[in-house]
């Protein structure tokens, strides 16, 4: 019985020290240069990004293909969260869009404190824009400032971890089509793959996208987490 006791305990005790895969985020003006730039992508729910920064932001860029992963977006919002000691227990997080108030917020919670961001008045340093290109792929796009991320850190700069968090959505009694609409139009920045700036303002009907319900019936929960190494100034 000690025998079995005890590999259990190296079982656990392995798992709590794996350590989170390494991601490199890019400097920004790297990624304005080469759009093409990617940090992962998940199979399972098509979503594709690209992490960069430079001296007072961090870029977050994401595409997605899959009516699935979009229609969870829209209904519950993509969370990316932070951990400023490089573990899987978030400091803070970004959620966008919030659904619940409108199309133009985003939720920015850190320290036990919660700060809901109204976009069009851009009074902050944060930023987010969602929508769809003319080819009816979803482009998704936040910028974070630094000094939020680490406000309160006790560690340096180098311990920082991230997740991206979508939770699947529930099918209704009845299909709701009204929040895949009011998105911001395009005001001069095109769409594009994660890398290539801003995406297309759209209102999220491009090209008939919502005209057949997805199947929600493979869609889970997704969370994924990383430790990022910050890029520095070429």
């Amino acid at each position: 019985m000690k025998k079995y006791i005890a590999i259990i305990f190296v079982l656990v005790a392995f798992l709590a020290c794996k350590k989170l895969p390494l991601s490199k985020a890019y400097w920004e003006s790297t990624v304005l240069d080469n759009p093409e730039v990617i940090n992962g992508y998940d199979e399972s729910s098509g979503l594709r990004w690209t992490v960069s920064n430079d001296e007072t932001n961090l870029y977050f860029r994401m595409d997605v293909d899959n009516r699935a992963t979009m229609m969870s977006l829209f209904r519950n919002g993509l969370l990316l969260k932070f951990d400023t000691m490089g573990k899987k227990k978030e400091s803070a997080y970004l959620r966008y869009p919030v659904i619940k108030r409108s199309h133009e917020n985003a939720l920015w919670h850190s320290g036990g404190q919660s700060l809901n961001i109204n976009l069009l008045l851009n009074q902050t340093e944060f930023d987010a824009h969602i929508g769809f290109d003319t080819a009816g792929i979803l482009h998704y796009y936040a910028v974070i400032p630094l000094n939020e991320i680490y406000a309160g850190a006790k560690s340096d700069k180098t311990q920082l971890s991230m997740c991206i968090e979508l939770q699947p959505f529930q099918i209704p009694g009845s299909a709701n089509r009204e929040n895949m609409q009011g998105f911001r139009r395009p005001e001069g920045h095109p769409g594009g793959r994660p890398g290539g700036g801003p995406p297309g303002r759209g209102t999220g009907r491009h090209g008939g996208y919502m005209q057949q319900m997805p199947d929600f019936s493979s869609m889970q929960e997704v969370e994924i987490w990383f430790k990022l190494q910050m890029a520095s100034k070429p």
